[in-house]
């Protein structure tokens, strides 16, 4: 008899532990414990430009503030943004602002832009993420010549 009681026992809550760990395989299995974060940053050549922050939105308006990390002042006269770094272009990705933005050593200074996933504009989910790149053409005010810097970006999108 006490047999009989131990080995009912044992079954109930074997089949218990099997059902639990099933719900946890199915959790795990569709993300709930993923601790993936996405991280947004963008990663310039040393001594060009930075970002102090950035951010997408779900319509694919890339949010960020520039900071001009180089010694002279710059004006910058245009941004393009592109999941794939040979699609950006000055035919159809790129945005200026509505002026050239003139930007003097560590000064910051806010500027959106649409990103493309290719040559369609990129949308996304809240808390996904876009990886691409950003291109900022400027012009350095002290030697007078055109440049263009690009950075790889990762930005969250909220």
């Amino acid at each position: 008899m006490k047999l009989q009681a131990a080995m009912e026992y044992l079954t109930s809550y074997g089949w218990t532990v099997i059902i639990v760990v099933l719900v946890l395989i199915g959790l795990y299995y569709i993300g709930i414990f993923s601790n993936k974060q996405v991280n947004s940053n963008c990663i310039f050549p040393t001594g060009t430009l930075s970002c102090s922050s950035i951010y997408m939105t779900e319509n694919g308006i890339l949010e960020l503030n520039l900071v001009q990390a180089g010694t002279y002042p710059i004006n910058v006269s245009g941004i393009g943004c592109n999941a794939n770094e040979a699609g950006i272009t000055t035919s159809n990705d790129i945005n200026p602002p509505s002026n050239v933005v003139y930007m003097v050593a560590q000064q910051s200074h806010p500027f959106s832009v649409q990103c493309y996933n290719g040559t369609v504009a990129y949308s996304g989910s809240p808390g996904g993420a876009f990886q691409g790149y950003l291109a900022i053409y400027y012009i350095d005010t002290y030697t007078k010549i055109p440049a263009t810097a690009y950075a790889q970006i990762e930005a969250k999108v909220s």
